[in-house]
């Protein structure tokens, strides 16, 4: 309901004026009414005859804008005329002025529990040099006419509110108390700048006079850099809340602030209140930043296999996932030495180092928003709980699968992925490069199958299988980054259109070369450098990976490979084992 609200009630396009031309001739058999107040109301229960408001512009005391709000369902309603001193003495019961402009395109429709509710805002000094009087029409109608208009200076109606910190959630401030006989009443709300924040608006009007089945007055969020509005309708002695939060972030050179705009009954009194809501900050992290998670899954999986690799490095075998994970995998390993990183590379000369894209560090972002990096620890500690809650469920397939293909390996029958590594190849270019990852995922699969079945009957150690599942696990995660482009290619697999270049294509071919130089290395120096390559890996995925989430599949792929590279040295001690198990 809310995508439906918002394109079609909030940004429903423009209102299309087109019964009559910007000139408007004026009928002169209508009657006129001629307000004397800066702040008057035109009622009528039954409106037999047509009426125009004749309304003076008016720039003394400080008056500098007019707001008039109708309930009329009419296209063309008010307009502006220039009337001559001695045309104004000849007649108090007819117009004017016969001809006027039509200024009715500058109107916004309102949210109403009648038909219709519109509102206009004039500013009157940039009226009064082309006209000096402005014609509001209220035609016959059956129904109950409203009309309301009000002159006022626009500094008195246009306040500013600092918005409260995040830590201030439990207290609500009573912001702003607006008397009766007010059309409209504006407040730009300062240091709301980033989509982390929320803010709740609370309204409430009170002490409406005698006023049955009308608007009690409209309630309207705007942003101004990306053009976003929302509105709601006020009720009676009922607290009306609306909550404000952002879709998009304040550019660095915008100097407007969010606004909350007040169209109001002129008969009630409101009051207004705000506080931060925690349930709407939890929604936009998970809403602006829940898309990262894969990234800082990648980072979990990459600090697994810095660990495997330094342990082979080290003492000659591989420790399972659960244990890599737990000694390793922690977030300040990645996370606070990136940061650390982008701050002293910042500190060396932001402006040379444009051309690295790096993203803006904390010290120079808007000290209001929540920090990125709590929002960083917040989700690496939830990719920290799902890698594991993935990992028993694949360990659970890989059982099931080795059972299925224990006949298969019992009889030593060969398989190598270096033979299908050019099909794959070729369907990755020639079809979709995704499809050939999961091929080769499918072809990997076995091969960890096989480990763990003949680690489980003896004739292998657990090694091997423990850096082969992480692996796998690894590449599981790249193919899902392209998982987009395959749903683009099948789509269109029936209309046989041209597609562009599949970016998919670098992470998968460097993914297959897991095949042909798996244990290529045997050396411990290869593999504790191995380590730490991948190690820069997860930092550069760190830095680039989280603000741009598809560049984090080519550290990824690459780390794959370097990872599958030291295998080297679990296949020599691998062998060692077959050697005495076979004696």
């Amino acid at each position: 309901m809310d995508v439906l609200r918002h394109h079609f009630v909030s940004h429903s396009g423009s209102r299309n004026y087109r019964s009559r031309p910007d000139v408007f001739d004026i009928d002169q058999s209508y009657l006129v009414v001629r307000p004397v107040d800066f702040k008057w109301n035109f009622q009528r229960k039954k409106h037999l005859s047509g009426t125009f408001i004749q309304v003076p512009i008016r720039t003394d005391q400080g008056f500098n804008t007019f707001t008039a709000i109708t309930n009329q369902d009419n296209d063309d309603w008010i307009f502006g005329c220039v009337i001559k001193n001695d045309t104004e003495k000849k007649s108090t019961k007819q117009p004017n002025c016969q001809f006027a402009v039509n200024l009715s395109q500058r109107s916004t429709l309102l949210p109403s529990v009648n038909k219709v509710k519109k509102c206009i805002t004039l500013n009157t000094t940039e009226l009064a040099p082309m006209y000096n009087t402005l014609l509001i029409l209220s035609p016959q109608s059956k129904n109950m006419v409203d009309i309301s208009g009000e002159f006022y200076g626009k500094k008195e109606r246009q306040g500013k509110l600092e918005v409260p910190k995040f830590w201030e959630f439990p207290y609500s401030l009573d912001i702003l108390q607006l008397s009766q006989k007010q059309l409209y009443f504006g407040i730009e709300l300062v240091g709301l700048t980033a989509v982390t924040q929320a803010v709740k608006f609370t309204v409430k009007a009170t002490f409406c006079e005698n006023l049955v089945g009308a608007d009690y007055g409209h309630l309207r969020t705007f942003v101004p850099w990306s053009n976003e509005d929302s509105s709601i309708l006020l009720h009676e002695n009922v607290s009306n809340g609306v909550t404000f939060r952002l879709q998009t972030a304040r550019p660095n050179k915008e100097v407007r602030n969010a606004e909350l705009q007040f169209w109001l009954n002129p008969h009630c009194k409101y009051n207004v209140s705000m506080q931060i809501s925690p349930q709407e900050v939890f929604g936009q992290i998970v809403r602006h930043y829940l898309f990262t998670l894969p990234a800082f899954l990648m980072m979990n999986l990459m600090l697994v296999l810095v660990w495997q690799t330094f342990t082979i490095a080290k003492h000659g075998c591989c420790p399972s996932f659960p244990a890599a994970h737990r000694t390793f995998a922690q977030p300040y390993r990645v996370l606070v030495v990136a940061n650390f990183m982008l701050l002293c590379l910042w500190l060396v000369g932001a402006e040379k180092l444009n051309i690295l894209h790096l993203p803006l560090p904390e010290k120079y972002a808007v000290p209001d928003q929540l920090p990125e990096t709590l929002i960083s620890i917040f989700l690496y500690l939830v990719a920290y709980v799902l890698t594991l809650a993935v990992y028993f469920l694949l360990k659970l397939f890989v059982w099931i699968i080795g059972i299925i293909l224990s006949p298969c390996i019992n009889r030593n029958i060969p398989f190598s992925g270096i033979a299908v590594v050019p099909v794959l190849v070729a369907v990755a270019f020639r079809f979709s490069a995704t499809l050939s990852s999961a091929l080769g995922i499918c072809m990997y699969f076995a091969k960890v199958a096989s480990a763990q079945v003949k680690h489980r009957k003896g004739l292998h150690s657990a090694d091997l299988y423990n850096l082969r599942f992480t692996v796998l696990l690894l590449w599981l995660l790249i193919t899902l980054f392209g998982a987009p482009s395959a749903v683009t290619w099948l789509k269109n697999w029936s209309f046989g259109h041209h597609l562009t270049f599949d970016p998919a294509i670098f992470p998968t071919l460097i993914s297959l070369l897991v095949f042909p130089l798996e244990g290529a290395l045997k050396r411990s120096v290869v593999c504790r450098t191995g380590g730490y390559c991948i190690y820069m890996c997860a930092i550069l995925t760190a830095l680039y990976g989280v603000g741009h989430i598809y560049r984090a599949p080519y550290f990824g792929s690459i780390a794959l490979v370097i990872a599958s590279v030291c295998c080297g040295g679990v296949v020599s001690v691998d062998k060692t084992l077959d050697k005495n198990k076979l004696e």
